[in-house]
């Protein structure tokens, strides 16, 4: 018996081609949230973003490559949109909403956790070194189809106080909360999502935190 998921891969597999995201749907805010405890081989994450739909779609496919996906969720005018979603393949998220969704705002959620590897692409070092994420499209976040516009991005990063953050973006704030420190990093303006660079490090005893 095909489960949610398996009908939803069967059904796209034989439909004719969707609108294109990139003539339905632009993000213009997108968040990436992760969690990462170096001393570990694991990390969690979560993506938000705030999507314009210009024309009805019922379908949206994403590009993510690494991390297993746990959670999907959309959020229209009229509220929750219950939705089903599959990993295909080693990168592509599907996602099937309840009901069309209407040309407006819409808020997307993805929650997924990953590993440490050993080389790029994603959240990769070698044992005992530092965590490098070189570029960030796709491999710890969703990524949308080649040729959709650029958006604004914020990402915040949660590190055991024993570890600093560094960023190719700004940073917009920092925190200490229960030993753990929280760094958030925002654009100025609207960047391609290759753009996202990041660096977490042991902290020398003898440093200043970053």
């Amino acid at each position: 018996m095909f489960t949610p998921a398996l009908v939803l891969l069967a059904t796209l597999a034989v439909a004719p081609a969707m609108r294109a995201d990139t003539v339905a749907i632009a993000p213009t805010l997108q968040t990436l949230d992760l969690a990462v405890d170096p001393r570990r081989d694991s990390w969690s994450g979560s993506y938000e973003a705030t999507l314009g739909v210009r024309a009805p779609v019922k379908r949206l496919a994403l590009r993510l490559r690494g991390p297993i996906v746990n959670r999907v969720a959309l959020r229209d005018r009229s509220g929750a949109n219950p939705v089903v979603y599959a990993q295909r393949g080693a990168d592509s998220l599907l996602v099937e909403a309840s009901r069309t969704l209407a040309p407006g705002t819409v808020g997307l959620l993805v929650a997924f956790g990953g590993r440490r590897a050993d080389l790029p692409p994603g959240l990769a070092g070698p044992p005992g070194g530092p965590w490098r994420l070189e570029r960030g499209a796709g491999v710890v976040a969703p990524a949308w189809p080649e040729g959709t516009p650029r958006s604004r991005w914020r990402l915040a990063v949660h590190v055991p106080v024993q570890f600093g953050v560094r960023s190719s973006l700004p940073v917009l704030e920092r925190s200490l909360r229960d030993g753990w420190r929280t760094v958030v990093f925002a654009s100025r303006g609207a960047i391609e999502p290759d753009s996202l660079g990041l660096e977490i490090a042991r902290i020398a005893t003898s440093g200043a935190a970053r």
